[in-house]
């Protein structure tokens, strides 16, 4: 577990069960695994993540930015921008699974 803005490793678990225990989200919930793969998001419950060994990092801290958009579906304009996951959260009040 890596704080999002800095990269700094936060703490480490002995297994995804563990780590969502740990974080109060559902054992169901397959946030963390995807943040871990590289599937497309960015954060999980607020922070990165990433399997033991492994040295990735939030793509911000590589240089790569990507801006965050909110679409309407039938027109496909643009409602909302947000520079980033923290930012977006704030906006909709709650951590989870943000795609990015």
């Amino acid at each position: 577990q890596l704080d999002w803005e800095s990269g700094e490793v936060l703490a480490s678990y002995e297994s995804l069960a563990d780590a969502k225990r740990a974080m109060d989200m559902r054992m169901n919930s397959h946030c963390i695994r995807e943040v871990c793969d590289g599937e497309g998001r960015g954060t999980a419950n607020g922070f990165f993540w990433r399997w033991k060994g492994s040295d990735s990092m939030p793509n911000h801290l590589m240089g790569v930015t990507k801006v965050m958009e909110i679409r309407k579906k039938r027109n496909g304009k643009i409602v909302k921008v947000f520079k980033n996951s923290k930012e977006a959260q704030a906006f909709f009040g709650h951590q989870c699974c943000w795609s990015t």
